[in-house]
């Protein structure tokens, strides 16, 4: 359904929990007989590193029982999921419980987990009777057969204990049984011939039966286990399976779980912010570099200006290359602000160059327009019947006035570098821009009311 819907196997689009709950439903489905379910093999790789741990009671070489704890990785971070993995336990004595578990990523990775998750416990029992069973043979080791299904379901498929069969009993049996069948014949055949033969002719049977002998026991030696092959069996061990992580959490887990969340969480918001930060201090010196090689903002900064945004940018960037992993954000931004503060003298300037310059532009503006406006309107016989001439006036001449103080200024501003202090301020220019623009707009409302009266006296 999924593979059909979305065209992507369950293993590429969902996560390990995820997966698990989808491949549950599957089974179950396929156990349905309503259902017709296919398998999606994905070649897709685990997610989590798996690991086991279990205690077992070993015997040592002094032949001494003594109980192991062992903890050992089973499939590593991207293992593929096709893998089988067998676990093989030597030398074990008693019935014992293997813990599966999600386990921590490589060191090399920086991924950090809250703990170890708990998967599944494997309880393997009938130990001592399969040894009890088969003591007459040499015990070699057990086995765990481990598998990821096409469910991406982590199973146990089967649990085996290997013995080697001891021969050296079955080879004595056969040598006895071959002496016994010796004497029983050379027995018969010296009770039938005793009477005939005489003392010189107990020889003859004698070295027959020694050379009969001889060529039984060569047949026994050369039976011998040195020349024959060693057969091994296995036996079945019973095994259950716990699975723990669909057990519910009680009160103090998830309290516990809470907290251990809420401090990943500051921990991870804080390492985020690290992170963008010393991004964000690389960034600054690329930029900053970038402008230090711009000759035109180079213009607006003094020499001992320019200068120490030079030794302050390389020496930030000198460090961060050295040391940016130690740099927490507080760091990073402290860095930061050193260069902006060595820019701040020259990025300043050019900022209120060009705020000074859109003023300007704006102001020159309304006055061409104001002026192109009023003097058509003087000119006009037609409009002097309409408008207030008195206030056109006015207004042409503070537009006349606003212009050649606009001009000298300019002319004031031209031999002086950027550096210098400007000779025109932005409050300056906003301050004739509201002007001319309140004598605009007072100028149009008396039209507007001019063209009332007009209209009134027309009808």
């Amino acid at each position: 359904m999924l593979y059909s819907d979305f065209r992507l196997a369950p293993s590429r689009v969902l996560n390990t929990e995820e997966s698990n709950a989808a491949g549950a439903a599957f089974l179950a489905a396929q156990k349905h007989k309503l259902f017709r379910v296919i398998e999606i093999n994905s070649p897709s790789s685990t997610y989590y590193p798996i690991e086991v741990e279990y205690n077992i009671s070993v015997v040592n070489h002094e032949g001494v029982i003594e109980t192991k704890n062992i903890r050992e990785l089973l499939y590593p971070h991207l293992a593929r999921t096709t893998a089988k993995k067998i676990l093989t336990l030597t030398n074990v004595t008693e019935d014992f419980i293997i813990r599966m578990r999600y386990s921590q990523f490589p060191v090399h990775l920086n991924i950090e987990e809250l703990d170890y998750r708990d998967i599944m416990d494997i309880h393997i029992t009938g130990v001592k009777e399969a040894l009890l069973n088969n003591s007459q043979h040499i015990f070699k080791h057990i086995t765990v057969h481990f598998r990821i299904d096409s469910y991406r379901m982590l199973t146990v498929s089967k649990v085996e204990y290997l013995f080697e069969k001891n021969q050296t009993k079955s080879i004595f049996n056969k040598v006895g049984q071959a002496v016994m069948d010796l004497f029983r014949m050379n027995s018969n055949q010296t009770t039938e011939d005793s009477s005939e033969k005489s003392d010189d002719s107990l020889d003859l049977p004698l070295n027959e039966s020694l050379d009969h002998s001889q060529i039984n026991q060569n047949e026994t030696l050369a039976s011998s286990p040195s020349g024959s092959k060693k057969e091994n069996f296995s036996i079945p061990l019973p095994f259950s399976i716990e699975i723990l992580y669909l057990q519910p959490p009680n009160d103090d887990e998830l309290f516990e779980s809470s907290l251990k969340l809420k401090k990943l969480y500051r921990k991870e918001k804080a390492r985020q912010a690290d992170s963008k930060s010393r991004s964000d201090l690389e960034h600054e010196i690329f930029e900053t570099e970038k402008k230090l090689r711009d000759e035109e903002l180079k213009k607006y900064f003094t020499d001992d200006e320019y200068d120490r945004a030079i030794n302050v940018t390389s020496a930030v960037k000198e460090i961060f290359e050295l040391e940016q992993h130690t740099f927490n954000s507080s760091v990073s931004n402290e860095k930061i602000n050193q260069i902006v503060s060595a820019m701040s003298h020259g990025l300043n300037r050019e900022k209120n160059i060009k705020l000074i310059n859109e003023h300007i532009f704006v102001l020159a503006d309304i006055i061409n327009k104001t002026h192109q406006l009023m003097g058509g309107a003087i000119e006009s016989d037609a409009l002097k019947n309409v408008l207030n001439m008195t206030q056109v006036a006015n207004i042409y001449n503070v537009t006349i006035q606003t212009k050649e103080w606009l001009l000298k200024k300019l002319e004031e501003q031209k031999p002086l570098k950027p550096t210098d202090p400007p000779v025109l301020t932005i409050s300056q220019l906003q301050l004739k821009i509201n002007k001319l623009k309140n004598m605009g707009d007072s100028f149009y409302l008396s039209i507007q009311e001019g063209l009332n009266k007009m209209a009134k006296l027309a009808k």
